[in-house]
């Protein structure tokens, strides 16, 4: 029943009289025209939001190649002016891009496109102005500054023309003049990063405003992966020496991003991760990762440097800011286990103070990485949070790496067959029920992994390399750590057995357990047992067969017999069959792929017909 008839049926009724009938239905259509055409300027909006973009970048374009090509003349012609004329030709394109700017500002102030153009051929006319001078005139010393002399003279386009795009210029500036090296770098204001870190900080105002708006949408999300990276990437390019010390610098660097990026002037309100919080857990999940793989950390060497190599002082600045930044959090947050992992900023305190006394800090910091990251998966499990469970995992993926690495037995090859393991079941709980008789697309890459070690497993000249004559005993350190990640994923296999079961009849989940099982069995096994791997894939492959046929599955079935015809393979050139007899079984493995699909549809066309 629509409005009107409704209406007319409460008149009828005697609750409402006619004139109250005719004064509701016209206020409905008032309405109603209220709301077509808010919903046609709405798309009006977005539509010239969308050409604006459009434009915008068309006109970059179009300054670009313009620019170009007036440099491209200028060249041609260069070598046969004289230096005033040269002089007066680098000034001209600067002269130009102030008339623009003027009549911007003046005539233009509103125009997003006139002010983003202007702003790039600013930035165009100035570069190619100091450039041509520098030639001209051959200052001495003049390009070791060109980059900081090119971005203060741009500057002032970020707040005069109100440009986005000049913001990003800028940033790449101060990013180029890092890569500069003076001669002279006794004091600190010679130093190419001090110059691009005063630079930066005149953009404070332009950032604070864009993150407290949150205006414009796209250049909010942009920026938070954007500033990010152009500040580690400076780090990088500024940071000579010790490698110890940009190690902490980036961690310290990549922690305050994250508690930035979860501090209250960007976070949502409905408290979901933002990107920049996404971006620096991630970091300082890799950046904890680097140490596990060198023995000495060199952090003794970091106090031998010069007394005029200011790179030192990022260290307190950073983690003083990091502090200060924690404890702003915690007033105004409840600390709770959840939230109790932003204190990862002073996890490398005692391991760095270790090192610098000489004591070997490797072992107990894996230890203390492994011992971290497992309650911080259990937590995220249980909150089905996958921006903290996979960071994590891949902690713990890292140590099992760098163990592989520091065992020279066949040892190695089990911890490698325990990742995707690892992957597997470690995440099984982000899964929703709808997904629980589908495999992923992860999950079918993580179980072609342990298809491939299995596969590896059953070739007998593998085991010959890797198992020496004398291995090198493990240490009991190794080895407790070892027994430590196993029965750490039992424990997690054990917590989810639920969703395990209930996830395709726990079938990939048993196999997922059963294939590091199988392949330790075969590096403590002094028999040889290749043949094994062989037929647990072969078994495999018929059981995936014959359900994927109950559920007239024609893509799993193939791969199914795919296995099956690989393994068939692999054991044409390993094992000392006739060829009479291998070429008898690849005729019947061909055979059975047309078999099984004539099965598969027989049954379709059964179940359609009934």
């Amino acid at each position: 029943m629509n409005l009107k008839d409704f209406l007319e049926d409460c008149r009828k009724e005697n609750i409402i009289d006619q004139s109250t009938v005719d004064r509701m239905y016209d206020h409905f259509l008032s309405r109603d025209k209220e709301r077509v055409i808010n919903a046609q300027n709405r798309s009006q909006l977005s539509q010239n939001s969308k050409n604006n973009g459009l434009i915008i970048t068309v006109s970059i374009i179009g300054v670009l190649l313009i620019g170009f090509g007036i440099i491209y003349l200028f060249a041609h012609n260069w070598d046969h002016l004289s230096r005033s004329t040269k002089t007066v030709l680098s000034l001209l394109p600067v002269f130009l891009s102030v008339l623009v700017n003027v009549f911007t500002v003046i005539k233009r102030k509103d125009n997003v496109i006139w002010q983003e153009t202007a702003a790039i051929f600013s930035f165009l006319a100035t570069g190619s102005m100091l450039a041509l001078i520098l030639q001209v005139y051959q200052l001495p010393g003049i390009e070791n500054y060109f980059f900081t002399y090119w971005c203060i003279l741009c500057l002032p386009m970020v707040y005069l023309l109100k440009s986005h795009s000049a913001v990003f210029c800028a940033m790449i500036l101060m990013l180029l003049n890092l890569t500069s090296n003076p001669m002279d770098q006794s004091a600190l204001y010679k130093i190419p990063w001090f110059g691009s870190l005063i630079m930066f900080s005149t953009l404070i105002p332009y950032f604070k405003r864009l993150f407290t708006l949150r205006q414009p949408s796209s250049l909010f999300t942009m920026h938070q992966l954007f500033v990010p990276l152009v500040v580690c990437l400076s780090a990088i390019a500024s940071i000579s020496g010790p490698h110890s010390s940009i190690w902490l610098i980036l961690f310290l660097l990549l922690a305050n991003f994250h508690l930035f990026g979860s501090s209250v002037l960007l976070r949502r309100s409905d408290r979901s991760p933002t990107l920049m919080g996404i971006i620096g857990y991630i970091g300082v999940s890799l950046s904890l990762t680097y140490l596990l793989f060198s023995e000495n950390w060199g952090f003794e060497k970091i106090m031998e440097v010069e007394t005029h190599d200011y790179r030192l002082l990022f260290i307190p600045l950073l983690f003083g800011m990091g502090i200060f930044q924690l404890v702003r959090y915690f007033s105004k947050e409840k600390m709770t286990v959840h939230n109790l992992y932003k204190w990862i900023i002073l996890l490398p305190l005692p391991f760095v103070l270790m090192n610098y006394l000489g004591i070997n800090a490797l072992p107990a910091y894996k230890i203390s990485l492994f011992l971290i990251a497992c309650p911080v998966i259990h937590l995220a499990q249980n909150k089905k949070d996958e921006w903290q469970i996979y960071p994590a995992l891949g902690i713990i993926a890292v140590i099992i790496l760098s163990l592989s690495y520091d065992v020279s037995s066949p040892i190695s090859f089990f911890l490698l067959s325990l990742i995707p393991s690892l992957y597997y079941l470690v995440p099984i709980p982000l899964l929703q029920e709808k997904y629980k008789n589908a495999l992923s697309a992860d999950q079918v890459i993580i179980l072609c992994f342990q298809f491939l070690f299995l596969l590896i497993a059953s070739f007998g000249g593998f085991w010959m390399a890797v198992k020496p004559t004398e291995p090198d005993p493990m240490t009991n350190f190794q080895v407790g750590l070892i027994a430590l990640i196993c029965v750490g994923l039992i424990f997690n296999a054990i917590k989810v057995r639920k969703q395990l079961l209930a996830h395709l009849n726990g079938f990939p989940a048993i196999f997922s357990l059963l294939v590091p099982t199988v392949i330790l069995i075969g590096c403590v096994s002094s028999a040889n047992i290749e043949h094994l791997y062989s037929i647990i894939l072969l078994i495999i492959g018929v059981v995936v067969l014959i359900l994927s046929a109950k559920k007239s599955n024609l893509t799993v079935a193939n791969l199914a017999l795919g296995l099956i015809g690989l393994v068939m393979v692999c054991r044409f050139f390993d094992l000392k069959m006739s060829l009479t007899v291998k070429g008898i079984l690849f005729i019947l493995i061909g055979s059975s792929f047309f078999f099984a699909n004539y099965l598969i549809l027989k049954s379709r066309k059964h179940e359609n017909n009934n």
